[in-house]
Order: C-alpha cells, then structure tokens, then sequence
C-alpha cells in the first residue's frame, strides 16, 4: 500500500507542543514548537533530539480558529525524519491516532488509524 504522508495541506503553525516518548520503563519529556501541522503529521523543533522510528506523544492547543472552543489536541505517531540542529532537532511525526479534547466537558473526537488498531 502506497500512502502519501506529504500530501495532506500543511498549515505554517507555531504552536506550543508536550511531548512523551518510552525509553525502556522510563517515561521522558520535552517540549517544542511545531513548524507546521497537518492531517498526517506534525513538523516539530524542540531542544531534545529525536531519532526515526522514535514513537511519541504529543499534546497541543489548538487555536481558537481552528475549533471555536479551546480544545487540545493528542495525538501518538512516529518520528518518520529527523535533522539535527545546533541547539537540538527538526523532525517530523506522523499522526497514527488522535483525539481532541474539547476543555467545555464535550464529548472529545478520537480517529484511530487502522495500523494502530492492527
């Protein structure tokens, strides 16, 4: 199966992003900002490099713009490229699953990915 991650429409975004990751039982964190955002992925700067195939979790608000009412968005992928930098990493992540956790107490959205799943 030929999936194009890079063509989804990205959206130049610097929003504010946690992220988690595993390395054996320990759970570590950094943060970051992202460069861009779309429906596969996330492009990501942080002070913390992260190498392919690195599988993390990201938190991040979205803006008032994108959703009319403050929400947050978490979503888990795998860093598919990374490129070291002076003061850390530029690297990309594909979005395996996702939900938006509206903070008004609505229901929150979850699309699971059938590879996840799998």
């Amino acid at each position: 199966m030929n999936k194009c991650f890079r063509c989804a429409t990205r959206y130049p975004m610097a929003l504010d992003v946690q992220l988690q990751w595993r390395d054996g039982d320990a759970t570590l964190k950094a943060t970051g900002i992202t460069a861009d955002v779309s429906a596969n992925g996330l492009l990501v700067m942080s002070a913390t490099s992260f190498g392919k195939g690195t599988r993390v979790k990201c938190h991040l608000a979205l803006p008032l713009e994108v959703t009319t009412t403050p929400s947050t968005l978490v979503c888990q992928g795998m860093v598919v490229r990374s490129s070291g930098l002076e003061w850390g990493s530029l690297f990309a992540v594909t979005i395996e699953d996702y939900e938006i956790q509206p903070e008004d107490g609505e229901p929150a959205y979850t699309r699971r990915s059938r590879a996840a799943g799998a």
